[in-house]
């Protein structure tokens, strides 16, 4: 009978054996698969994150060359005068005239 007893306990550890492996399998598996969505989100962003760096450089481009322009002394005193040719004084603009308050 002591005999039999052993060989159930045997039986007993390598079925808790077996069974701790599947259960450790399946962590594995399932940290493992996690990685991978955690991994492929990341690589998704990262994409995004090219795509809107890419605009941002043509954007920085675009607005050197149009302030290479503007700064260009002829195209800067013609702006001014475009500015300033048809401003006429409004007579309700109050801003700087101080008078008016008592």
């Amino acid at each position: 009978m002591a005999m039999k007893k052993i060989n159930t306990e045997k039986k007993e550890s390598s079925e808790k054996i077996i069974g701790e492996d599947l259960v450790s399998n399946s962590f594995r598996n399932q940290k493992t698969y996690q990685q991978q969505m955690r991994l492929a989100d990341m690589e998704s962003q990262l994409k995004k994150l090219k795509g809107q760096l890419t605009k941002t450089k043509e954007q920085l481009e675009e607005t050197e060359v149009l302030l290479r322009e503007e700064l260009s002394s002829g195209k800067q005193l013609q702006k001014m005068k475009d500015d300033y040719s048809n401003w006429v004084a409004d007579p309700r603009d109050v801003r700087f005239d101080e008078s008016w308050r008592l």
